[in-house]
């Protein structure tokens, strides 16, 4: 009998104390990772909707610069805003883009800037802006001397 005692003497084990700590930090640690977890989530959807605008704004700008390739499509871009609303464009239902296009001074004009804005709503409300300059084309038919 006495060494039945003394085993049960020596055996250690854990308080309830430190159970609890150990049960409290384990769950401070799972809600840490729930939270990055939700933000990792957030960002990706964010970097998505930004690739999607990027591809958007050159695409609209490409469509802009082949207007002006020969001196009549150019003279023909007005200057001015132009906007298509959320959902009118069927690639991209979730994006609106405005195109603004200024005259350099001179009659005519002989460079025009466009400014190509891309916004969408997510997360918060967001855009991207590229802008470009195109040359008025030389005049087929020009001769050299």
């Amino acid at each position: 009998m006495g060494n039945a005692m003394k085993k049960i003497r020596e055996m250690r084990g854990f308080t309830l104390i430190e159970v609890m700590i150990a049960i409290l930090l384990l769950a401070f640690g799972l809600l840490a990772a729930a939270q990055m977890q939700g933000s990792s989530i957030r960002y990706n959807a964010m970097g998505r909707h930004l690739t999607t605008a990027i591809a958007y704004a050159q695409s609209v700008m490409e469509k802009e610069r082949i207007r002006g390739t020969t001196p009549a499509m150019f003279d023909a871009i007005n200057a001015g805003e132009t906007v298509v609303e959320y959902g009118k464009d069927t690639n991209y239902p979730d994006f609106r883009s405005r195109v603004n296009v200024t005259d350099s001074p001179g009659v005519p004009p002989m460079m025009k800037t466009i400014s190509v804005s891309i916004e969408w709503r997510g997360y918060m409300f967001r855009s991207y802006t590229i802008r470009s300059v195109i040359a008025r084309p030389p005049s087929t038919g020009a001769s050299a001397s």
